[in-house]
């Protein structure tokens, strides 16, 4: 933030250059070494922004909104182009927050991380596993304090072990609401009353149902809650073809895959890892 001080009675009124000395001026700063602009070393999302230094939140919500009426699908713009332009106003944010103060971003984070930590450890006496985003931006913006941003974006619990129980559990985690990507409950217990469950995961983009005891009418339930998905695996739960024509027509733009060997996965940008991966790995 800039902070501009003005006094009245000590503004006196000024005459221009001469022309003569403009000359001067321009002549000497030609020969000058070129000096890299603050702009060069902007990070990526900001200049996806369309921002310049120093970055406040009013900012960066502003020309995130100016650039969403353009790169809106329904004005003209692509998904892809959307989704990028919405990751960028989340790392812009969350950037923006680390350099206003790293003893308050630390404290907003913290509590988040060591809610994680717990989760991946109950997720692992489970015998699953959790997948952790690891992005390069993080550490380049965060430096050593990248690890405390780090985010649950993925969860396999596979096996009979998984019940209803254990789904309503997870739930309860409020931070997971809007961080979850991917949840694989292949060959669970869950059923409708657990599925039910999963509404809260708002951001969800795939979602792995294989060989559960789900039906069409409990997806049918909560499909319309779950705005970002993508992709959802039926396979070997007893929907028949009839019924994924009608869950198709509620939710047009999800992608059913019914190949029982098909693996969903969250994506290129994180990775699977168990707690000692994740300590080997760091």
């Amino acid at each position: 933030m800039i902070l501009s001080l003005c006094r009245g009675r000590n503004l006196r009124i000024q005459r221009k250059p001469r022309p003569c000395i403009i000359a001067i001026i321009l002549l000497i700063l030609s020969y000058m070494p070129h000096q890299p602009s603050i702009a060069d070393d902007r990070p990526d999302f900001m200049v996806a922004l369309g921002l310049l230094p120093p970055y406040a939140r009013d900012d960066v919500r502003q020309a995130y909104k100016l650039k969403a009426r353009d790169a809106h699908p329904d004005s003209g713009g692509t998904p892809e182009d959307f989704k990028a332009l919405s990751d960028a106003y989340e790392q812009a944010l969350e950037f923006v927050e680390f350099s206003a103060g790293r003893r308050g971003w630390l404290a907003a984070h913290i509590e988040r991380y060591a809610a994680d930590q717990e989760l991946i450890e109950e997720i692992e006496q489970f015998g699953g596993t959790a997948e952790i985003e690891k992005l390069d931006w993080r550490r380049q913006s965060f430096g050593d304090f990248a690890q405390v941003a780090e985010r649950i974006v993925g969860l396999r619990l596979n096996g009979p072990g998984v019940t209803n129980e254990v789904v309503s559990h997870i739930a309860q985690y409020n931070h997971l609401h809007d961080s979850l990507r991917l949840l694989d409950l292949a060959e669970s217990e869950v059923d409708d009353d657990g599925i039910g469950q999963l509404a809260v995961f708002r951001r969800l983009i795939r979602l792995d149902l294989r060989e559960t005891q789900i039906s069409a009418k409990g997806l049918g339930d909560i499909l319309p809650a779950l705005t970002h998905l993508e992709q959802l695996h039926v396979g070997g739960t007893g929907i028949g073809w009839w019924q994924r024509r009608r869950l198709a027509k509620l939710a047009p733009k999800v992608q059913v895959v019914t190949a029982r060997a098909e693996r969903l996965s969250a994506g290129p940008k994180t990775r699977f890892s168990s707690i000692a991966e994740m300590a080997a790995a760091r």
